[in-house]
């Protein structure tokens, strides 16, 4: 392991700890500005072409065929993409330049004796081409600190690489719409489907949460430094955009970006146990069933506001005992959270540090854990028509939706069955 003196200190240990043994013979001699990962499993050549073909040259594309076992439509996949010209290789990976100047770095983690264990799935596959992002910004291969992570689905807008960063960011989540392509079951699936990923996100940002952002791994991008520290993406086969996204949160601000959006396929599949792929074939499942879903009532956020504003004010775990809400009164017993603050109490010293500890602590997976313990106890999920009503929804961009597709979900409302 080569690396140059811009490799931090979080970087080493990272690298020589906790990365994934198929970058170990890992060196290039090509300079690049910066990397984007791409997993794909059971993924179309021409879909992953049209994502390289889009970037500039000076961008590596690090692509990581992955599968649970040897499945023909990956593997055909792989050996398509390994056709181009090769020039350089190690155990696991091969680089390839394209006839347009492009340069790919394929790693094959989907042949026989080399697959990632079931549970690991799409996590360990993104994390090993991260790594391998993060191994070649710190040997000087790649210009830049970014690492951005994307799905091969994803159409990406021309000012992907270029767009600002926060100096304060430790990752950035990009906005994004899904196509409106298929059946009408499936376009009226895709909208509903969006409504419920920026409804819980904008209730979130209502509720002043620092963990108020998408969470698709096809939209991220994280520093270097940042993602050292948090160890990497998680290895699951789904959820791991969220956790990888939460720990971030606690490193540094995770930033939902401006801008042009990421087009996404609004393809059914049932590849992973959860994610957009399931989300749409449920969906569509349901209304061809004539069965609608139902959203968190956005009063479930007005109480999280509350809960969060008293947890960042409090200086002592008891003072909880003065909220009068009955919903958060109900959770402080159920979950014994004064006690819980108490603990965390006693380890900071500060008021400063007890406050980031009670930060980190409450987090995103606890947020939605208020949320579905209110959901199940107060509010309970409502239909269409009422999540329309909050007030994310009555802002200028329609709580990210958008005036267009908010005012086709108003129709959608008009002719759900009552």
């Amino acid at each position: 392991m080569n690396l140059k003196g811009r490799a931090s200190k979080a970087v080493t240990k990272y690298l020589s700890g906790h990365a994934e043994p198929e970058i170990d013979d890992l060196a290039l001699v090509t300079s690049y500005d910066t990397a984007l990962v791409i997993p794909a499993y059971r993924e179309r050549v021409a879909s992953i072409k049209r994502i390289i073909l889009a970037l500039p040259e000076s961008c590596l594309v690090i692509l990581v065929i992955n599968a649970p076992r040897p499945d023909p439509a990956t593997l055909d996949c792989l050996q398509a993409l390994r056709t181009e010209p090769q020039i350089a290789h190690g155990r696991w990976w091969t680089l390839h330049r394209l006839a347009s100047g492009h340069s790919t770095l394929i790693f094959d983690y989907c042949t026989e004796d080399h697959c990632p264990p079931a549970k690991q799935g799409v996590g360990l596959a993104r994390k090993l081409g991260a790594d391998a992002a993060l191994m070649l910004f710190a040997d000087g291969t790649l210009a830049t600190d970014r690492i951005y992570l994307t799905d091969a689905d994803a159409r990406l807008p021309s000012d992907y690489l270029t767009r600002s960063w926060p100096p304060s960011a430790s990752g950035v989540v990009f906005p994004f719409r899904h196509s409106l392509t298929g059946s009408a079951e499936q376009k009226t699936a895709t909208l509903l489907f969006e409504c419920r990923l920026h409804h819980y996100t904008s209730g979130l940002a209502f509720a002043k949460s620092r963990y108020a952002f998408p969470t698709l791994g096809s939209l991220i991008g994280v520093r270097a430094e940042a993602y050292a520290k948090v160890r990497g993406v998680p290895k699951r086969s789904a959820g791991e955009d969220f956790y990888l996204l939460n720990k971030l949160a606690k490193v540094g601000d995770v930033v939902p970006l401006r801008g042009q959006a990421i087009r996404l396929s609004n393809r059914q599949s049932n590849r992973v146990p959860i994610g957009t792929g399931p989300a749409m074939h449920s969906l569509v499942s349901n209304l061809q069933a004539n069965e609608w879903p139902t959203f968190y009532a956005p009063a479930s956020f007005q109480t999280l506001g509350l809960l969060l504003s008293a947890l960042n004010q409090i200086t002592l775990p008891e003072q909880l005992g003065e909220l009068q809400d009955p919903a958060i009164k109900h959770y402080i017993e159920s979950t014994q959270l004064v006690g819980q603050l108490s603990n965390l109490k006693q380890s900071t010293p500060s008021h400063t540090q007890f406050q980031r500890a009670v930060d980190a602590w409450f987090d995103g997976f606890r947020q939605l854990k208020f949320i579905h313990f209110v959901r199940d106890h107060w509010h309970p999920q409502v239909p269409l028509n009422q999540v329309l009503e909050a007030p994310w929804f009555h802002t200028p961009n329609r709580a990210s939706m958008g005036n267009a597709r908010y005012r086709q979900l108003q129709q959608l409302a008009l002719a759900q069955p009552v």
